[in-house]
C-alpha cells in the first residue's frame, strides 16, 4: 500500500513538470500610477465649465462714435464785467446752433451762431437801453468717447456782433460793432439711444468791443461782454 501511494505522488509530479510555468507581465510604473489614479479637474475648472464664451457669450456694447453732430443749444448767459451786470442783468438766456464734424481721430472742427438779447437802464438815470448780441465762432474740439457719452474740451475763435441802442441823453443812442475775441468750453455728450444726445456744456467767451465814431456832445465807452455760458443742448448724431 505505501508503495502504491509512492507511485502515485511520482506521477503526479510528473504531470506538473510537464506544463510550463505563466510568469507575470511586467508592469512600468508610469502605467501603474496612471491606472491607479484617474485624472480630476480642478474644482475651479469644474464649477466654471463650460466656459462663459461656449454657453453664454460676452457682448460688450460699442463705444459712441460718431463722425458728425448737429444740435441746438439754449445756455444761461452770465457777464463777468461789473458794468454790463449793472446795466443789464447778472444772467440772461442764450440760444444757438452748433455742428462738429469728425476730421482726424477724435479731433473735431466745429462751428456755431448764437444770439442773446437783454433789456436794461443807465446807472445813474435809470435810461431804457437794450443790447443784442451774436457771437459767430470755429474753433476744434478734442473728444473721449465711452459706451454710453462722450466727453470734450474745445478752443476756438469767435467773431462777434453786438447793436447797443441806448436812450440816455450824453451816450450815442444806438451803435453797431464787431470785433474778433475768443471761447473755450467743455462739455458731456449723453446718448439715452444711438443717435439722439443730449450735450451738457459750459462754456468762457471773451467779448469786448472798441466803439468809436462819437460826436462831441456823446460820450463812447468800450463794452466787455465776457462771461460763461451754463446750459444744455438736443442734439442729433450721424
Amino acid at each position: 500500500m505505501g508503495l502504491f501511494l509512492t507511485i502515485l505522488l511520482l506521477l503526479f509530479k510528473a504531470s506538473l513538470s510537464a506544463y510550463p510555468q505563466l510568469s507575470p507581465l511586467p508592469v512600468s510604473e508610469e502605467s501603474s500610477e496612471e491606472e491607479s489614479i484617474p485624472e480630476v479637474l480642478p474644482v475651479e475648472e469644474v464649477a466654471a465649465w463650460p466656459p462663459p464664451s461656449m454657453e453664454h457669450p460676452i457682448i460688450t456694447e460699442p463705444k459712441i462714435d460718431r463722425p458728425f453732430l448737429l444740435e441746438g443749444k439754449v445756455a444761461l448767459f452770465a457777464p463777468t464785467d461789473h458794468t454790463v451786470r449793472q446795466i443789464y442783468t447778472s444772467a440772461t438766456g442764450m440760444y444757438g446752433i452748433e455742428a462738429s464734424a469728425r476730421a482726424w481721430k477724435d479731433f473735431y472742427p466745429w462751428l456755431s451762431g448764437s444770439y442773446l438779447a437783454s433789456n436794461g437802464s443807465s446807472i445813474e438815470m435809470g435810461n431804457p437801453s437794450k443790447v443784442t448780441v451774436v457771437p459767430i465762432g470755429a474753433g476744434l474740439k478734442w473728444f473721449h468717447h465711452a459706451n454710453k457719452a462722450s466727453f470734450y474740451v474745445g478752443v476756438g475763435a469767435l467773431y462777434s456782433y453786438i447793436h447797443v441802442e441806448d436812450h440816455s441823453p450824453y451816450v450815442k443812442p444806438s451803435f453797431s460793432a464787431w470785433d474778433g475775441v475768443g471761447i473755450v468750453k467743455v462739455g458731456a455728450c449723453i446718448f439715452p439711444i444711438r443717435s439722439l444726445f443730449f450735450d451738457f456744456f459750459a462754456d468762457y467767451s471773451y467779448m469786448k468791443f472798441d466803439l468809436h465814431g462819437c460826436g462831441k456832445k456823446t460820450v463812447c465807452q468800450d463794452v466787455n461782454f465776457s462771461g460763461f455760458s451754463f446750459g444744455v443742448s438736443i442734439g442729433w448724431a450721424l
